[in-house]
């Protein structure tokens, strides 16, 4: 299943879980404090206060100013947000002010009509794009930000969350980053900062006195969180950068696209339909061919049991209605994989209502959309001929687009991607086969003029590849060529044969010297990745 979020423990994380145990430092720590000081840093605000969740943050953050400003008891909003920013105004005895959406799922500024009981105005920052904060905080009022979604969007290069008198983050698992629940507030002001960490302690006068003055929360986040927070925050950048990426990958086949200065780090991608059976038979599509989905939140005062009580009714928020019963998400988080990736970019295009889009480009996808596999195409492309052997072809994005080639006559393509059969293919030439590679019985009848290893041995151990190469070298006919690629900053498999601490050109040549010529003038080899072009 290629799941909506995913996560992944570094050795650096677990580490950390060790000492702090060992220490019997579960509960609270320095830890904390060294991870607030981190984020503070990475988003460029004077304070980073870290609390037990997201939602947590959002109801620290409006007591904040509901404490300032006491005679206020207004909460202008969306209608269209997951409910735990709801949650958070009720939680504070104040009134939530529903305002319709715009085009770009988040607030429409223009709907906005303050009064002077506006506490505050509590945009989202929707699934991680970017809320028109010039024209939010041309009203004047306070602003909170909840960012929960969108750690690491940017507007106009400024990070979300940093626009406002305040903005809150997540740590939930699915989430940018995650310390397993988590989340915080993002502050310039030295006063709310203050508030915000007494809040979080039962609103204590010292945090040694059992003495209060103030109705607070038990908020604080515990140490365990802290120092998976700290072991993840070298990979922050990383996970921002994938996520954007995957992002402009499937862009074309969403509802979505950046507008002038926007940097959207997406927690999932909206796609949405003119009509809602259709989009409930595009979610069952997606459910068979194993990947998740969910639909795109709803109007929470007209669509959801919970907020009847506030008396709104249905047709007040007619954008937002219409995105909860036409709406869905689809998954865009760092850890997908580029198989995962080229499986999405040829599902999606296929959905009922979607098959006007445009069909995916290789520069666009390949084996997973990165600008190495467009090099290492071009520079392979002229050496695919006759009968070829595509091993750890994925689901045929590159052969569909070689295979058109006269001077190929037939494909072969070869993968044990479990979701994949014979039949999900379509192209003139190739005939896919679910198999694994490693273990497949080579003939020297059936010999080949091509064969290509495009990522497969990124994926395999050295052992593995030794044993596998004199095979292939035996379906090889004399004078075909060998292609293999592997992208190997990425790294791959933890005892992957390309890993960049095992082989290196030098050493590859030589092992491939063995069985073919290689061309290393013909060599692509950079800090994307490595190509060897090799002639038996």
């Amino acid at each position: 299943m290629i799941y909506l979020g995913d996560i992944k423990l570094n050795e650096l994380a677990r580490s950390l879980m060790v000492s702090v145990i060992s220490a019997n430092q579960i509960g609270q720590s320095d830890n904390i404090n060294q991870f607030e000081q981190k984020m503070a840093e990475f988003l460029g605000v004077k304070h980073f206060i870290a609390v037990a969740n997201g939602t947590l943050a959002d109801a620290v953050a409006l007591a904040i100013l509901k404490y300032q400003y006491p005679e206020r008891d207004e909460v202008i909003m969306p209608a269209l947000t997951f409910v735990a920013q709801a949650n958070a105004v009720y939680y504070n005895h104040l009134k939530p002010i529903f305002v319709d959406i715009d085009d770009d799922l988040n607030i429409n500024p223009e709907l906005i009509k303050p009064t002077d009981k506006t506490l505050c105005i509590f945009p989202t920052h929707l699934l991680g794009r970017p809320a028109k904060m010039n024209r939010i905080l041309s009203f004047g009022l306070p602003v909170v930000e909840d960012t929960c979604e969108a750690l690491g969007s940017k507007l106009n290069g400024k990070f979300c969350g940093t626009f406002g008198d305040m903005g809150t983050v997540s740590f939930f698992v699915s989430h940018t980053i995650t310390t397993g629940e988590g989340g915080g507030i993002a502050t310039n002001n030295d006063e709310y900062a203050e508030l915000a960490r007494k809040l979080i302690n039962h609103g204590k006068t010292d945090p040694k006195l059992f003495h209060f003055d103030m109705i607070g929360f038990n908020g604080k986040m515990n140490s365990m969180e802290a120092v998976i927070g700290l072991a993840m925050m070298p990979t922050l950048q990383w996970a921002i950068d994938t996520r954007h990426s995957n992002f402009k990958c499937l862009e074309q086949f969403t509802s979505w696209k950046e507008g002038e200065g926007e940097y959207i780090c997406p927690h999932a991608l909206p796609i949405i339909y003119d009509d809602s059976d259709v989009r409930d038979g595009a979610m069952k599509r997606l459910r068979l061919e194993h990947i998740e989905s969910r639909n795109l939140f709803s109007s929470l005062p007209t669509q959801e049991k919970a907020y009847a009580y506030l008396g709104y009714k249905l047709g007040d928020f007619p954008k937002a209605e219409f995105i909860g019963t036409h709406g869905l998400l689809v998954p865009c988080h760092q850890w997908l994989t580029d198989k995962e990736i080229e499986i999405m970019a040829h599902v999606l295009p296929q959905l009922p209502g979607l098959q006007h889009r445009p069909p995916p480009k290789v520069e666009q996808m390949g084996a997973g959309g990165r600008e190495y596999t467009r090099k290492y195409y071009d520079l392979v492309r002229p050496y695919i001929v006759g009968d070829v052997l595509d091993i750890g072809a994925g689901i045929g994005t590159m052969a569909s687009e070689y295979s058109q080639k006269e001077e190929v006559k037939s494909v072969i393509a070869i993968d044990n991607y479990e979701r994949l059969n014979e039949k999900k293919l379509d192209i003139p030439k190739v005939r896919y086969l679910n198999v694994d590679a490693t273990k497949w019985e080579f003939s020297s009848k059936e010999q080949y003029d091509t064969i290509i290893m495009c990522e497969f041995i990124e994926h395999i151990t050295k052992e593995q590849f030794l044993s596998l190469l004199p095979r292939v070298n035996m379906a090889l006919k004399p004078g075909g060529y060998m292609l293999i690629s592997t992208p190997i900053a990425r790294g791959g498999e933890p005892d992957c044969a390309f890993h960049k601490y095992e082989y290196g050109m030098d050493e590859l040549t030589e092992i491939l010297g063995r069985y073919v010529h290689v061309d290393r003038s013909e060599a692509f080899h950079n800090s994307e990745g490595m190509v060897m072009i090799c002639q038996k």
